[in-house]
């Protein structure tokens, strides 16, 4: 009989655990920040051709990176090396520990981060087969603080993990998991979550928005919505332009025009982990009239094939895969069945809000130039990406290659945006209206009391 394990990244939270706690420096951390970059470019660049070209699409990076390296402290053998070779993003100097002891620095320092929350999350089968590696527990709960738990493969378990996505993403991605990730072949289920609440550092106002034409990839046009403004610097090379507007905090929108003769089939085609760097390291000044659509999707991205062509194989080969530090059976091999992602964005004149849930069912047992001025209207296919501009790596990258009515965004930014903090709110203030009454209540008590003493005084 198969048995699994699955990992599930969501865009809100992230958790870790390790038993020694390492000084990590900051040339190493750097070294880490190098290693997603190089990550995000190729994550992004296989996954658009794995069946999404010409497509609406959004991947989270990070969350993947995440979970994938808290992951691969339960591998071992050339499974380990193989996945620790991915996320070193060419950098062979990277060990394990840079990367337990980078994303322990890491969530310590958004710990207290309103626009960026990350979670980890393990889950364990609780059959008897099941042999639990204590050391990757430690490893998940002091590096990654992650909640680690241990409970029946059954509908109550899913509705936990569901329940935990849901509440990571502020309802966002719901139903991550169903049954065909936790059965009785399940050995264990790793999740990771990051959501993104950025509202721009200066807002778009009402005479800012209009509609023009947006180029689908089809050769169709929509009647969008557009944000527009006037910037002072954009960035070009020969096969692309692109511009930045910042959100509050060390949060930016990187927005990627590819050339009308190159296109963005084949600008993503040629791309490698230094592209995009090299494309911002061209700044140039100018009066920069922008274009950007308002726009809102989801994506549910399965990420086997693209982490195979980055070059880890073993792992999903249950004759090969060792998983034996993480909960190896006594009597069942264990390897990674499925990698999914779930993924939401929506952009308009508030801001940007974007979360992702990725799953890996991993585990299953058997198997400076002269002044000038330049348009660019994202008018027609582009990329974009929400940017970490204190850690130097990206939370999300993603392609708008069509829109429609039902991609242009709907209802309330704001209302949706800081729902977990209204309800802080209302409790806040239900707190203080309760102080203002106990305050009026013992000021009556003491005024009666004073005027009994005085009556009393007076007789």
């Amino acid at each position: 009989m198969k048995k699994t394990i699955s990992v599930l990244l969501a865009c809100y939270l992230v958790f870790s655990v390790l038993s020694i706690s390492i000084t990590t420096s900051a040339d190493e951390d750097n070294n880490v920040s190098r290693a997603i970059g190089n990550f995000s470019s190729e994550l992004f660049k296989h996954t658009y051709q794995q069946g999404n070209i010409g497509k609406n699409m959004i991947v989270s990076p990070l969350s993947l990176y995440t979970d994938t390296a808290m992951l691969d402290n339960g591998a071992a053998n050339q499974t380990q090396s193989e996945i620790l070779s991915m996320l070193q993003g060419g950098d062979e100097n990277i060990t394990q520990d840079d990367l337990n002891n980078y994303f322990k620095n890491y969530m310590q320092s958004i710990s207290n981060d309103k626009i960026v929350n990350m979670a980890n999350c393990v889950y364990f089968s609780d059959r008897d087969d099941i042999k639990i590696n204590n050391g990757f527990v430690k490893t998940a709960k002091n590096f990654y603080y992650a909640e680690v738990f241990q409970a029946p493969p059954d509908n109550s378990t899913i509705n936990r993990i569901n329940n935990w996505a849901s509440d990571n993403t502020n309802g966002a991605i719901k139903d991550i998991v169903g049954n065909d990730d936790i059965n009785e072949e399940t050995n264990s289920v790793l999740l990771n979550a990051v959501a993104f609440y950025g509202e721009w550092e200066d807002k778009y106002t009402d005479s800012q928005i209009r509609s023009f034409p947006f180029n689908n990839y089809d050769g169709s046009t929509y009647e969008a919505d557009f944000l527009c403004d006037t910037l002072d610097t954009y960035y070009s090379d020969d096969k692309a332009v692109a511009f930045t507007r910042p959100y509050k905090g060390d949060y930016e929108f990187i927005a990627i025009l590819p050339n009308e003769d190159v296109g963005i089939d084949k600008y993503i085609e040629t791309m490698d982990g230094s592209t995009i760097n090299n494309l911002l390291n061209n700044s140039n000044w100018a009066d920069v009239y922008t274009r950007i659509p308002k726009f809102e999707f989801n994506n549910d991205l399965i990420l086997n094939d693209t982490l195979r062509k980055m070059g880890m194989v073993e792992a999903f080969d249950f004759s090969k895969a060792d998983f034996s530090q993480l909960a190896p059976s006594t009597d069942k091999n264990t390897y990674i069945s499925n990698v999914k992602q779930k993924t939401h964005i929506r952009l308009d004149e508030n801001g940007t809000k974007a979360e992702a849930v990725t799953v890996y069912d991993d585990i299953v047992y058997g198997a400076a130039q002269p002044w000038e001025e330049i348009e660019i209207y994202l008018d027609r296919p582009f990329i974009f990406m929400i940017y970490d501009t204190l850690n130097s790596q990206p939370l999300f990258i993603g392609t708008v290659c069509e829109l429609s009515a039902d991609l242009q965004p709907k209802g309330d930014f704001t209302s949706s945006i800081v729902k977990s903090s209204n309800f802080r709110g209302v409790v806040v203030a239900l707190i203080a209206a309760i102080i203002l009454i106990c305050v009026v209540f013992v000021t009556i008590i003491l005024i009666k009391k004073r005027s009994k003493k005085k009556q009393s005084e007076n007789i």
